[in-house]
This record gives structure tokens, sequence and C-alpha cells, in this order.
């Protein structure tokens, strides 16, 4: 009989699992936001070429979807039922076990 670390590790409280999925919501916020600051960099520079407009315009474009897509993830940061899937729930008791280790 084989030994899984769902047999050794305690699992993550229901606070402990809707914290770290609201901190992978900041930081996937974050991203998005980072890439929208990026893309309106990408539309500054090509708006200065000669003949780029069109260009500039896709770019201006998909600027405005990311920057969409962030209120979207925004909206979304409001729920209240966070969850993490299986595979995330295993990694935060592991990693919740290792910081009980460091403590001791």
């Amino acid at each position: 009989m084989s030994v899984t670390t769902r047999d050794v590790l305690p699992a993550p409280t229901k606070e402990q699992i809707r914290a770290e999925a609201q901190f992978r919501v900041r930081e996937a916020m974050l991203h998005i936001e980072n890439a929208q600051n990026e893309l309106a960099a990408a539309c500054r520079g090509l708006s200065a070429i000669t003949g780029g407009v069109p260009v500039w315009k896709k770019c201006n474009k998909l600027h405005d979807r990311v920057h969409a897509f962030w209120h979207r993830v925004q909206t979304f940061s409001f729920g209240t039922r966070y969850g993490l899937d299986g595979v995330n729930v295993e990694a935060l008791a592991r990693a919740l076990a290792a910081d009980r280790r460091l403590d001791r």
C-alpha cells in the first residue's frame, strides 16, 4: 500500500484556500495591468511612425481589450466563492507543511 501526499499532510482550511485564491487573483490583475502598460508604451512608440496608423490602431484596440479584461477580472475578484483545483490544494498543503517545519 502506497502513502500519498493526502495521507500525510493535513488539508488546508477553507480560509487558507480562499486566501491563496485571492492572492492569485491579485497577482493575475497585476500581470494584466503590466501588460496593459506595456501595450500603452508600444502604442506611443507606434504613433510616431509615419504610415504606422493601421498598426497603431490595432495596438490600441488590443490595449483596450486588455483594459476591458482587467475590469472583468476585477469584477470576478469581488466574488466570494474562491477555490483551488485539487492539484493546487495539494501544493498549498505542501507549502503550509513546509512553513510549519520551518517554524519549529
